[in-house]
């Protein structure tokens, strides 16, 4: 008889924490801020880019400005002299930025 076996290969090395997400952070990498109400559901989770600079945060737990509810931070930067600088920042509601 044949049976069916769910194989986990490898688990997420990725950090999570109740703290705002670090500057830097791993190449490819993300970051999950919990929250501390003692349910550990997540606030935001933060995405970093090859260079380990943030490249975009999702803020699940609250508004910015005239943005009500779940929103999308969305960075930009440019390279000068090998080095990278964020030169923007804009934010989406969650339902207009997955559309």
């Amino acid at each position: 008889s044949r049976s069916n076996v769910l194989v986990h290969n490898s688990c997420s090395k990725d950090p999570s924490g109740y703290g705002q997400a670090p500057k830097t952070g791993n190449a490819n990498s993300t970051y999950t801020q919990l929250s501390n109400d003692g349910y550990n559901t997540v606030s935001s989770r933060t995405y970093y880019t090859d260079f380990g600079q943030p490249k975009m945060r999702i803020d699940y737990s609250h508004s910015h400005g005239n943005i009500k509810g779940p929103h999308v931070h969305v960075y930009s930067y440019y390279e000068r002299n090998g080095k990278m600088y964020r030169n923007g920042e804009n934010i989406f509601s969650i339902f207009e930025f997955f559309d």
